[in-house]
């Protein structure tokens, strides 16, 4: 899907997109260091400069390894969070409104692993709830026991005294 087509069907919300027409703008390719995580930023524009955006990757790449590979994700517009974000890490936007944020590690491969990790993080909490219910189970019934047992016992010396 070209530049321009994606952004005539982006709605209020993000889009998960395939774009082919992308130029690179090597000359502004930035790398954040976030938390031991580094990212890399470039922007980008279509064939005939109308759309520009920064592209954001969640490792460090060459502007070299980003020309090469097919890039998809979530294309919206740039939210004032990130924007101040990227000014606050030395990143300059041009005057204007519209400009695009197309996030690479988001959309639908990631979605299917968060979807997955979740599914399996809730298959261990429920384990952990039951593995605590038959531990709490086992307490009672060996608490019930003693006590039986102590009872017996302390029946058996009452029994013994009265004798």
């Amino acid at each position: 899907m070209s530049l321009a087509e994606a952004v005539s069907k982006l709605p209020s919300e993000s889009l998960w997109v395939f774009i082919k027409d992308i130029n690179w703008d090597c000359s502004h390719l930035y790398h954040i260091s976030i938390s031991n995580i580094v990212e890399t930023n470039i922007f980008f524009s279509n064939q005939s400069n109308e759309y520009l955006g920064i592209a954001t990757f969640n490792k460090e790449l060459s502007c070299n390894e980003i020309s090469s590979m097919p890039v998809s994700g979530t294309l919206d517009y740039l939210s004032i969070n990130r924007k101040s974000f990227f000014e606050k890490n030395s990143i300059v936007f041009p005057n204007r409104k519209d400009v695009l944020s197309y996030c690479t590690y988001c959309g639908k491969n990631n979605s299917r692993l968060g979807v997955l990790a979740g599914i399996f993080l809730l298959g261990c909490g429920m384990l952990l709830i039951v593995v605590d219910a038959v531990g709490q189970l086992i307490k009672r019934k060996r608490y019930l026991k003693e006590t039986a047992q102590q009872s017996v016992l302390d029946n058996r010396q009452h029994m013994q005294r009265d004798r």
